[in-house]
Parts: structure tokens; C-alpha cells; sequence
């Protein structure tokens, strides 16, 4: 699975400029809209923090950011049916009574479907996550989004095992193919496990 390049959008524009930065040195990542009022403030920082900044970029000097979603395709619930006899047999039951009398049935089989849905997830997660995070220094899960997302997580990977990793993502995405889509993108500023709060009122 080709990973996808970071673009940063700056003023509205495609900058490729982060991806050249990171090319020649380790980039600690701001908070969003940090903004200094000029330069002589950005000096009075660098030197106020030079200590913290020096550790931070050991820290990161090494390792890159690689992030991952996993979604699973609208037929996980044809998938369902067939591994869930319990459902299926259910569903199977009432199909040809009236709505009107099946009201409480539909309910449960909604809930059946809810219930089944969030196991596969929670699988197919361990499964993604175990495979990955052993050749990651640290990984960071965020907050999945819509019912069908899988795993939504960033990984600060050495850049000596880059290649391990995407060639473990590669055989995901095989495994998963017709089942998830598996969106892989990297390498980006370390913003999941270094992210500068500086108070501009302070310098």
C-alpha cells in the first residue's frame, strides 16, 4: 500500500515545504495558530527553551509519524448476516410478517446488528494494532468517526523499521482487501506525541 505525502495547506495554498524541512532536520510540531509577533520574539523563545527544545529533538530526531485509518466497507453487514446465524435466523423469521407486528423484533435485530458490528470492529482493531505497534516507539488511538471506522491511530515509528512497517501495512491491506479500505499516511511533523504550548504572553 503506497503511503500518501504530507501537504501542509499554508495561506490557503499546497506548500510542500514542512516535507523539505523535515529532509534536512527533526521539525517540532506548534500548537496551531501559535503565532510570534516578530522575529526577535521567536530568538527570545529558542533561547529561553533551548534546553527543552534540545531533548525534544532527540526525541523525535530518529523517528517519524506515521498515521493509519481503517474503515470497513458497507458490506461488513452481508458479512454479519452470514457469520451471525443467531441474526440471521431471526431476521429470517419475521421477514414475511406484517411491520406492524414486527416493530419490537426489528428493534432487536437492530441492536443484534449494533452489538455484532462493534465486535468485528473491536477484532479487526486488536488485530491491526498488534501487528503494527510492536515496531513502533510509541502509538497514539484517536477518536473513531462514523459507525464503520475500524481503528484511527498515529505511530512514532524508528525510521530504521519505516520499511518493516509499510511492508506490515501492505499485508494488512491484502487482508483486509474487499472488506476495509486501509488509509495510510506519512511521514508527517510528530504532532501526536510532541506538541509545543508556548504563551507568547510570557517571552
Amino acid at each position: 500500500m503506497r503511503r500518501r505525502d504530507f501537504i501542509a495547506l499554508v495561506g490557503g495554498t499546497a506548500a510542500t515545504w514542512p516535507m523539505t524541512a523535515r529532509a534536512q532536520q527533526p521539525v517540532l510540531p506548534v500548537r496551531f495558530a501559535t503565532i510570534a509577533e516578530d522575529e526577535e520574539k521567536v530568538k527570545r523563545i529558542l533561547k529561553a527553551e533551548y534546553g527543552s527544545f534540545q531533548e525534544l529533538l532527540v526525541k523525535v530526531g530518529d523517528k517519524v509519524e506515521l498515521g493509519l485509518k481503517a474503515v470497513f466497507l458497507e458490506n461488513i453487514y452481508e458479512t454479519i448476516l452470514d457469520k451471525y446465524e443467531t441474526i440471521r435466523t431471526f431476521k429470517q423469521r419475521i421477514a414475511t410478517l406484517p411491520a406492524d407486528r414486527t416493530h419490537f423484533e426489528r428493534m432487536r435485530i437492530g441492536e443484534m446488528v449494533e452489538e455484532a458490528l462493534g465486535a468485528e470492529k473491536q477484532s479487526a482493531a486488536d488485530d491491526i494494532l498488534e501487528t503494527l505497534s510492536p515496531l513502533a516507539a510509541e502509538v497514539k488511538t484517536n477518536n473513531t468517526y462514523g459507525e464503520l471506522m475500524i481503528v484511527n491511530a498515529a505511530f512514532f515509528v524508528p525510521k530504521g523499521r519505516e520499511a518493516d512497517f509499510d511492508r506490515s501495512v501492505q499485508k494488512l491491506g491484502e487482508k483486509y482487501d474487499g472488506r476495509a479500505t486501509l488509509k495510510y499516511v506519512g511521514t508527517m511533523p510528530p504532532f501526536n506525541f510532541v506538541t509545543l504550548m508556548i504563551r507568547m504572553e510570557d517571552y
